[in-house]
C-alpha cells in the first residue's frame, strides 16, 4: 500500500481514513471459546484473503497438566504429515532444552502450548494455510507451571501437504475449564 503524505491544513476525509489510517497490520477474523470437553474448533477462518494469520488463545485454563495441540482442517477432514520441534527455557536456567518434536516421521498435529489450572497463553503465527502449498508455523508461550525446571517456550514447524486448509481444531490433553483462541490476518496492502 503506498504512503500519503498530509500538509498543513489538508483536510482529512473519509476515503483517506479508511484507506491509510485504518490500515492496520492486523485484522480481526473470528474468535471461539471452549469451557468444558477437550477440543475447540474454529471453521472457515483461513481464505484467500490472507497469506498469513496470528492466533491468540488467551486465558487457557486445563484441569490439570497438558499439552494443547494445533490440526489444520478442511470442512470435513485433518491432515496429518506435521513435522515439528519444541525449545524450551526453563526458569531456573540460562540453557535452552529441546524438549520435544515430531522426531524423523511425521505426527497428526502441532505442539503449540502447555496449559495447566493456571492461565496461561500463546501466539501463532501460520504461513499459507488456504495455499495449495506447504503450511508452516512458530508459536511461543509460557509454561504455567513451578518448580522452575519448565520455562519459555517457543515451537515451529510445518505442515507438508498442499491442501487448502480453511479452519483449526485445538485439542487439549485435559479437560478445558477455558480456551479462548482468536484469529487475526496479516494484511496484504
Amino acid at each position: 500500500m503506498t504512503i500519503k503524505t498530509f500538509t498543513a491544513a489538508e483536510k482529512l476525509t473519509a476515503a483517506d481514513t479508511n484507506t491509510f489510517l485504518a490500515n492496520a497490520g492486523l485484522v480481526y477474523i473470528t474468535q471461539g471459546t471452549a469451557t468444558s470437553g477437550t477440543t475447540l474448533q474454529i471453521d472457515s477462518c483461513f481464505s484467500s484473503t490472507y497469506d498469513a494469520y496470528r492466533i491468540i488463545l488467551h486465558n487457557v485454563r486445563l484441569a490439570g497438566p497438558a499439552f494443547v495441540l494445533m490440526q489444520l482442517r478442511t470442512t470435513t477432514t485433518t491432515d496429518t504429515n506435521y513435522l515439528f520441534g519444541r525449545l524450551e527455557v526453563p526458569y531456573n536456567t540460562a540453557s535452552a532444552l529441546g524438549r520435544g518434536g515430531s522426531g524423523a516421521g511425521t505426527a497428526s498435529a502441532w505442539d503449540i502450548m502447555v496449559g495447566d489450572t493456571t492461565a496461561n497463553g500463546a501466539w501463532i503465527d501460520v504461513f499459507n494455510p488456504n495455499l495449495a502449498m506447504q503450511t508452516a508455523y512458530t508459536a511461543q508461550s509460557a509454561d504455567p507451571r513451578t518448580g522452575g525446571g519448565f520455562g519459555g517456550q517457543h515451537e515451529s514447524g510445518i505442515q507438508t501437504s498442499n491442501t487448502q486448509f480453511t479452519g483449526l481444531l485445538l485439542t487439549a490433553f485435559a479437560t478445558i475449564t477455558n480456551l479462548t483462541a482468536t484469529v487475526y490476518g496479516y494484511r496484504m496492502s
